[in-house]
């Protein structure tokens, strides 16, 4: 049983982990011109995009553990 969650979480891990790759890189695609002066803004949108989807991550995981007790 323990088993199962470990694969909810870590596919989770790795659906979210794809997601926050594909949003960054569509991030520097779209915004490039837009913040290439600017770096600070930057990383600023990143670190919020990072928390974003790390905050998702423990919601799900939460669900994942709640629906498999």
């Amino acid at each position: 049983m323990w088993a199962t969650k470990v694969l909810f979480i870590l596919l989770a891990l790795l659906v979210l982990g794809t997601v926050f790759a594909l949003a960054r890189l569509a991030l520097t695609e779209v915004f490039d011109d837009v913040v290439a002066e600017n770096a600070k803004l930057r990383e600023m949108i990143l670190t919020a995009l990072g928390i974003l989807i790390f905050v998702s991550f423990l919601v799900l995981c939460r669900k994942i553990i709640k629906w498999t007790i």
